[in-house]
């Protein structure tokens, strides 16, 4: 077993346009990256076609072909638990395949590994690059004393440069090697709502987990 400083994994179904967007934004953090481990969800001959090109284009890139679609969540389960048991990194960077980390996101990210405590996750903001303002929904508390769940701060502008949340999207979480011990990993069962948070939210309840105002991810909108 490998043990690498960080692995990146994303889960994809047919959406090759948005993907090797997320691999070449990936790819540009290679100083800091490892591996990208790509989970194809049993997608259509001409993105399975294209992916098997880009694997072969960029030795950073690993495929897993699944033989059929089991969602976000199948799909991150199957990754992390690839990356646990091949490589064991140190961080494992989830992130969505319509999502685009900016190139010092990982080193702005990872500047606080050693400054924080019993760190879970280290989360970038999450910046909508349709609509043109911050994705800050993605950023949670959680209460059980409410259905929806809490926005943990409404504005960007109003972030300190790390702040505590309990929930967070699926888009940029850079998890530690210590949360995948202390919860174990994403519920493979929820296919794609709600896993993101139910995941981060056990973390955050085992570790910490901070949102870092000066790490960028670009987002496509809904």
């Amino acid at each position: 077993m490998d043990n690498l400083n960080v692995v990146a994994v994303t889960v994809t179904y047919n959406r090759i346009n948005t993907l090797e967007k997320t691999i070449l934004a990936l790819s540009k953090q290679a100083k800091f990256l490892d591996k990208i481990i790509v989970v194809d969800n049993n997608s259509d001959s001409e993105h399975k076609n294209r992916l098997k090109e880009i694997e072969v284009e960029n030795s950073m890139v690993e495929v897993l072909w699944m033989n059929n679609n089991l969602g976000g969540s199948g799909g991150f389960y199957r990754g992390m638990k690839f990356a646990l048991e091949k490589y064991n990194p140190k961080w494992y960077w989830i992130m969505d395949d319509d999502a685009y980390p900016i190139d010092n996101c990982l080193e702005n990210l990872l500047k606080y590994e050693n400054k924080l405590d019993d760190i879970g996750f280290l989360a970038p903001t999450i910046y909508g690059i349709d609509n043109k303002e911050y994705q800050m929904y993605h950023h949670k508390m959680i209460s059980k004393y409410k259905v929806n769940d809490i926005i943990a701060v409404e504005k960007f502008e109003d972030l300190n440069s790390v702040t505590e949340v309990e929930a967070n999207a699926f888009v940029g979480p850079l998890f530690s090697r210590e949360a995948i011990k202390a919860v174990g990993l994403p519920d493979e069962g929820l296919f794609i709502y709600g896993d993101d948070t139910e995941y981060t939210y056990r973390v955050s309840r085992k570790l910490k987990c901070y949102l870092i105002k000066e790490a960028t991810i670009n987002h496509q909108d809904p």
